[in-house]
């Protein structure tokens, strides 16, 4: 919550004080933004709680400045902290919901880009948007990622580190 907090100020402070004063602060929405149990992340879950509310305050106290300020929420995203403890039985879900990060960043970055106002929420993944994913993966991509004993599926063991997450650069 702090380093939410912190770089929301800081953004804010710096994108006023340009000569071409303006812009926008995106913050990421995650596991625990509608207050939902995060088990095993606790701090995590309860920084993600705090980050509508953070927003909300942001676009009012923001009203009559140049910056927006939105909500990103890129849904379920293979990551180091989403499968550093995950069990066969999670990663076999991952299939049905989860996206690798360079295939969300395909479609949110040209949405931020494209961005105007503020209070925008843009999401990669909507409710009946997962739920069509489930059904979908779960009839013709049931192991996208994962094979039944939840080792990650690859023709291209170089495309990932130890954790098994895709390698971004």
């Amino acid at each position: 919550m702090l380093g939410s907090l912190l770089c929301s100020r800081q953004a804010l402070r710096t994108l006023e004080s340009q000569d071409d004063a303006g812009g926008h602060i995106f913050n990421m929405e995650g596991a625990g933004s509608f207050g939902d149990a995060t088990a095993t992340y606790a701090a995590y879950g309860a920084t993600k709680s705090s980050i509508p509310q953070l927003t909300a305050t942001l676009v009012e106290e923001t009203k009559k400045s140049p910056v927006g300020c939105h909500i990103l929420s890129p849904g379920m995203v293979l990551t180091d902290l989403l499968l550093s403890d995950s069990t066969v039985l999670f990663r076999r879900f991952f299939n049905l919901i989860a996206e690798e990060p360079d295939t969300v960043a395909e479609n949110v970055v040209p949405r931020i880009l494209e961005v105007s106002g503020t209070n925008k929420k843009i999401r990669y993944l909507t409710v009946p948007g997962a739920f069509l994913k489930i059904v979908v993966n779960a009839i013709v991509n049931r192991n996208k990622f994962f094979d039944d004993k939840g080792e990650r599926i690859s023709g291209d063991d170089s495309v990932f580190d130890e954790q098994r997450v895709k390698k971004q650069y």
